[in-house]
């Protein structure tokens, strides 16, 4: 669970901000927000999805924190500088330099932030399509150490981010649905930080 999260929030802080501009708005106001989630998880082999339920709140400049809260409780804080991973085995805080790929993505994140264009060259190949309805972004990893991870991450919406889907290389599914989108909420950003 930990993995999806945190791949499904690097993922769409990089695509908030190299989105067309349709859908990067959306994400943009997305990445300072709240909402409830509901992830069904499609495991090959499996006659049903793996469900969970939790919410998400987003601090523009602060980060991300992901909450489960059914089956079970997990909480995963992403930090500028540090993940912090609470569950019923405590808390423990990881620096972004003891977790490479975090530290990596950060300092790229950082950087198209601050301007550089290029940060994410070759990391991603990206498609931006206009549906009927809404928007939908394709993210295919560039990169091997990327493509071991997922295969394709689909996030789609309309007025609001309405889901992400990572697909896997074996045929395994994540598919995260959102609701109950509240603006500038930071409804876990106000309890005390572990």
């Amino acid at each position: 669970m930990t993995r999806v999260a945190v791949l499904a929030a690097a993922l769409f802080a990089f695509a908030a901000q190299a989105a067309v501009p349709r859908c990067a708005g959306v994400l943009a106001h997305a990445l300072d927000a709240d909402a409830a989630w509901t992830l069904e998880r499609f495991v090959p082999g499996l006659p049903a999805p793996l469900v969970s339920t939790g919410v998400v709140s987003c601090c523009a400049g602060s980060g991300i924190v992901w909450r489960v809260e059914s089956p079970f409780f997990s909480e995963v804080r992403m930090l500028g500088d540090a993940m912090v991973f609470s569950d019923e085995d405590g808390v423990r805080r990881k620096t972004a330099k003891e977790l490479p790929q975090y530290d990596r993505i950060r300092r790229q994140t950082d950087a198209f932030l601050a301007g550089d264009a290029h940060a994410f060259d070759g990391a991603f190949d990206l498609r931006a399509c206009d549906t009927a309805d809404g928007w939908t972004l394709t993210l295919e990893p560039a990169v091997g150490a990327m493509k071991r991870l997922f295969a394709k991450v689909e996030l789609a919406g309309g007025e609001r981010l309405e889901s992400v889907t990572l697909k896997t290389a074996d045929g395994g599914e994540s598919r995260i649905r959102f609701s109950g989108h509240a603006q500038g909420a930071h409804g876990l950003w106000k309890e005390a930080r572990p």
